[in-house]
């Protein structure tokens, strides 16, 4: 290679480094509430004048650096200034971290749709924002509105799994974006699904507001029991809040006894799980049953949801939850990372229809098993049909070891399937699928079932590639019904075929090995319909 050649190569990856180091804000960003992090342009989202907003992106500090008050308007080299119609103000930067800058909205900006303009060490950036009135968020322990609420008891002790809250008791939480004094009698705490009177409101000087309310002594216990503020046409975020006895950590039908919840949301862990599944899909006349296993085996870091979604519905039994987010953009820092483990070259599955094997796929830590399916399509042609493995019985899961996890065994009962009886007859006909409204209650039906068993109803609607919106209701399975509510419905956008799952869950089953730090096994059955939310 010649001089000049060497010396354009090495120009070039000088100036892809330095690009690739300068601030930048993530694909279509836009200024969010700071405790709620909902996606621009959802129903009603927007952020509230005096309200602490953040814009996400890359390489924005070198390290994460805070002022406690709203003392300067300029921090750790980063500026902001927010102008809304003719209406232009300097705002108060109160937080920068390479991933994210937070500042506050000027109390006196009026309402409408604007634009952040940030400059971070002498690069300008701008993002758009919208300012409301009144659109509260509570805070979270985790990072992108993740994790737990940011809650304190009466001694301000700050609550947690091992620490839960206890019914009876004062509960102060963090929000920001209630607006003015005057809109705090526009909302009310709803935890677990009974209302509460906000006891108080006491503003601080960094853009957060700490409402108290006393926890109703009938409050369902559990460790994601869900807490978000509610207005006459407002939801903010819906945040888990551990609930339990004084002195005794949570407990929860979602979480397998002897899990430290906590510890894994603080420190992350090492986790194995298994999954045991029989899946109906109905569509357009066609419907599909299929028997599957699958393992993730994988090293999470702390505060991520994908590792706690492993173990943990989103809220606790016998409760609606709502999540609004955004689509994190892919080659950032906003996917948590997380690493594969080895836990062999294949597991395997023995039960009453003999044994199966679970092979590893090209993914590091990841197992995948097909075990059968049946079509029942109206045509004259045959269909081939494989016959189905995972009936009710007792079964065997099992590993050899690998490089990262060692050999383990575990074992599980499945029971007799769960029906779905409204499957195909939930809201109104439309089409050739089900349409759904908004606006009012969707009941939801079933039989079998017991009260070791679980029903989970999920929904989920895309808008365009930036947001998502989804909900999940719980209930014992021995119940035989549940609803979700209108409150929950309304705010997600109308959208096309869009799916509805309903997922029936045993209590999960750990098992040890060398190399996890939890293993737990469990068997869904799961449900899929289309509709359409109008």
């Amino acid at each position: 290679m010649s001089f000049s050649i060497r010396l354009l190569v090495s120009s070039l990856c000088a100036i892809a480094v330095a690009m690739a180091q300068e601030p930048r804000l993530v694909r279509n960003a836009a200024a969010l509430n700071a405790g709620s992090y909902m996606p621009a342009g959802l129903p009603q989202s927007g952020v509230a004048a005096g309200a602490r907003a953040v814009v996400l992106g890359t390489n924005l500090a070198g390290e994460l650096q805070e002022q406690p008050t709203a003392e300067s308007l300029a921090f750790a080299g980063v500026t902001a200034k927010v102008v809304v119609g003719d209406a232009e103000r300097d705002a108060y930067v109160l937080l920068v971290a390479p991933q994210r800058v937070e500042f506050l909205v000027p109390a006196d900006l009026p309402a409408g749709s604007g634009t952040v303009r940030l400059t971070v060490n002498g690069t300008e950036l701008s993002a758009p924002i919208t300012v409301v009135s009144s659109a509260p968020g509570i805070g979270t322990r985790g990072s992108l509105g993740a994790g737990p609420a940011f809650a304190l008891d009466s001694s301000a002790n700050e609550i947690t799994p091992s620490r839960p809250a206890v019914p009876g008791d004062t509960i102060r939480i963090r929000t920001t974006g209630i607006g003015p004094d005057t809109a705090m009698g526009n909302y009310e705490i709803i935890v677990g699904g009974t209302a509460v009177a906000i006891g108080g409101l006491s503003r601080q000087p960094n853009g957060w507001d700490d409402l108290t309310f006393e926890l109703p002594a009938a409050t369902a216990t559990g460790c994601s029991v869900p807490v978000f503020l509610r207005g006459a046409n407002y939801l903010s975020n819906f945040v888990p809040l551990p609930v339990g006895a004084a002195g005794e950590a949570c407990k929860d039908a979602a979480v397998p006894a002897g899990l430290d919840l906590e510890k894994l949301l603080r420190e992350g862990a090492r986790t194995g799980t298994i999954s045991l599944s029989r899946s109906e899909l109905s569509n357009r006349g066609i419907k599909l049953v299929a028997d599957a296993g699958s393992g993730s085996f994988y090293r999470f870091p702390q505060w991520s949801p994908v590792g706690v979604g492993g173990f943990a519905s989103w809220s606790t039994v016998g409760n609606c939850t709502l999540v609004r987010a955004r689509v994190p953009e892919t080659g950032t820092t906003e996917i948590p990372p997380f690493e594969g483990l080895d836990a062999g070259a294949a597991l395997s599955v023995t039960g009453p229809g003999g044994t199966r094997p679970m092979a590893g796929t090209r993914e590091k830590g990841s197992y995948s098993g097909d075990y059968g399916q049946r079509f029942d399509i109206p045509t004259p042609i045959p269909i081939p049909q494989t016959p189905l493995f995972l009936e009710a019985g007792e079964y065997t899961v099992s590993g050899p070891g690998g490089a990262d996890v060692g050999s383990f065994s575990a074992q599980i009962r499945i029971g007799t399937p769960v029906v779905w009886r409204n499957a195909d007859t939930f809201g109104t006909a439309c089409g050739e699928g089900r349409c759904v409204a908004r606006d009012q209650d969707l009941k939801l039906d079933w039989t079998g079932g017991d009260d070791q068993r679980t029903v989970s109803v999920m929904g989920t609607a895309s808008v365009g590639r930036d947001a998502v919106v989804s909900f999940q209701c719980t209930a014992k399975a021995d119940q035989g019904t549940l609803t979700v509510p209108a409150a929950i419905l309304s705010a997600l956008p109308p959208v096309e075929n869009t799916a509805l799952t309903m997922m029936v869950l045993t209590e999960p089953v750990l098992f040890q090995a060398s190399g996890l730090d939890y293993g737990a096994v469990h068997y869904v059955q799961t449900f899929l319909r289309q509709m359409s939310l109008r």
